[in-house]
């Protein structure tokens, strides 16, 4: 199976998750947004799949939960950006 991201980002990766960042707080919380919206926003992955794309953006939740904890309105937003802006402005 082909390794989505290259050896570098991994290695960088893998250094991160083994420092222990993720188990004190969550690392998407608190990074920056590209665009925001009202019930999500999209930042960059410091992480890319950077074998296979150039651009490698997340949509996360502003808040946090997990997918079955999403209320409708969140879910609803979610497919509008998916079937909008994700269409108009990604590959």
């Amino acid at each position: 199976m082909a390794q989505l991201r290259t050896k570098e980002t991994h290695e960088k990766y893998m250094k991160f998750i083994e420092s222990g960042f993720l188990a004190e707080k969550c690392g998407l919380c608190d990074d920056n947004s590209i665009k925001e919206f009202n019930y999500w926003k999209i930042i960059d992955n410091l992480f890319p799949y950077d074998s296979v794309a150039k651009v490698h953006h997340m949509i996360i939740p502003k808040r946090h939960v997990v997918e079955d904890e999403l209320n409708e309105e969140e879910k609803n937003e979610l497919k509008e950006i998916k079937m909008g802006y994700i269409n108009q402005e990604y590959d």
